[in-house]
């Protein structure tokens, strides 16, 4: 009924094969991708842990809408329920970024809850959250480690009420835009019409030029409040880079257009690369995605305004 029927024979047999020697341990393996849907036949043993990946569903939605808000979501949520029928120790490992763009808004902090509540209803025992690995810088990583901390801890805990307490502890008075800027972004997620993958690109419908426009002048306010907060106003800086980082796409997308290549819109790059570069240095941003290093990107940019634009 699935690939995963031959790959579980197998994970069995290593499982029984340790039992006797290795009683406390398990045996994990992945059901990933093509090993996504439960096997007709094959059941685990009771040493193996089957480890769920929902690689790729929509984060601006719960996992557990119905299949017309999002079928993706749906089928994942199917596949999970089927195999909390046949297994006691179902895993989940869960992704909280956009891998290909990582530097990049990620509107998911409303969905992290209930999908938890999700797997909790659905008898899971382990919950993986993989983010941003690889480097510093990505959107609001802070605070989604808390909201993520304090959701596993206890899956009750209001996500709104987490926003906030974090937001007045990290940046202080420049807490109120930036929280408009939450509510901006995911309130346009949130309206069933925007779907968010891990491979989302800055050319999704979510990144109007309206939106970018009210998030960069909400930095600006929050800028402000703090700007002669040192500490603070780096904190605030990183958590625009963001919105740099879509303008700066945005803007390079206009140049492959011949009639817009005007020298406004070069320096326009060069200035949003240098505010982006500078905050990334200071901050450590090491790569723009899961397999692309900074250093390249940057270069990649500095090239568009020092050959193109001459």
């Amino acid at each position: 009924g699935s690939p995963i029927g031959p790959y579980l024979r197998f994970v069995n047999a290593i499982a029984d094969a340790v039992r006797d020697e290795f009683p406390g341990k398990a045996i994990d393996t992945l059901a990933y991708q093509f090993t996504r849907s439960p096997p007709k036949k094959v059941r685990p043993r009771p040493n193996v842990i089957v480890r769920l990946c929902d690689i790729e569903c929509c984060f601006a939605h719960p996992l557990g809408v119905a299949a017309e808000v999002d079928k993706r979501n749906a089928d994942f949520a199917g596949d999970l329920r089927r195999w909390s029928e046949i297994t006691d120790r179902l895993y989940v490992w869960d992704y909280v970024v956009d891998f290909a763009h990582s530097i990049m808004p990620f509107p998911n902090l409303y969905t992290i809850k209930p999908n938890i509540n999700f797997f909790v209803d659905h008898h899971v025992k382990g919950i993986y959250e993989e983010a941003a690995y690889f480097s510093k810088g990505t959107e609001l990583a802070e605070l989604r480690t808390w909201i993520l901390a304090k959701t596993l801890w206890d899956p009750g805990y209001d996500t709104d009420r987490a926003i906030d307490e974090f937001l007045e502890g990290y940046y202080g008075q420049a807490a109120a835009p930036i929280r408009r800027y939450i509510d901006l972004v995911h309130g346009n997620a949130r309206s069933g019409a925007i779907h968010f993958t891990i491979g989302a690109r800055p050319s999704s419908p979510l990144f109007s030029d309206d939106l970018i426009a009210r998030a960069a002048a909400l930095f600006d306010e929050a800028e402000k409040q703090v700007a002669d907060q040192t500490a603070v106003l780096d904190r605030v800086r990183v958590a625009r880079l963001p919105i740099v980082y879509v303008q700066i796409a945005k803007c390079m997308e206009t140049l492959t257009r011949p009639r817009e290549r005007s020298a406004a819109n070069f320096r326009r790059l060069q200035a949003l690369f240098d505010v982006f570069d500078r905050v990334a240095h200071e901050e450590g941003v090491t790569q723009v995605s899961e397999g692309h290093h900074y250093d390249t990107w940057a270069a990649h940019v500095k090239a568009v305004f020092t050959v193109l634009g001459r």
